[in-house]
């Protein structure tokens, strides 16, 4: 005889198969009418646990980092100190507002 949690991996895979990228609430919402069919009482946290458990939980995707982009269309206004040899301290600032 089948186990509970055999059967709702194998439901879970059928579905996988459909739909890769379904997510641990939505199986719960699609499992409900299989729960309720064998009389199998259970919460969206116990079968968290068990796609845990198995390996079938979606890993969170990567926020990417943002960078500069340089290579715009934009107005860049010119370096006015780039040559500029300053003859003592505190003579030249600089700021930024971003």
């Amino acid at each position: 005889m089948i186990s509970e949690e055999e059967l709702l991996v194998n439901e879970v895979k059928r579905i996988r198969h459909l739909l890769p990228a379904t997510g641990g609430r939505k199986l719960y919402e699609m499992l409900k009418p299989v729960l309720h069919e064998y009389c199998i009482k259970m919460g969206r946290d116990k079968l968290f646990h068990i796609l845990k458990r198995n390996g079938l939980l979606l890993e969170k995707p990567r926020k990417h980092s943002r960078t500069t982009n340089s290579n715009h269309s934009f107005f860049k206004h010119p370096n006015l100190i780039q040559n500029l040899i300053p003859a003592e301290a505190n003579l030249i600032f600089v700021s930024d507002i971003t």
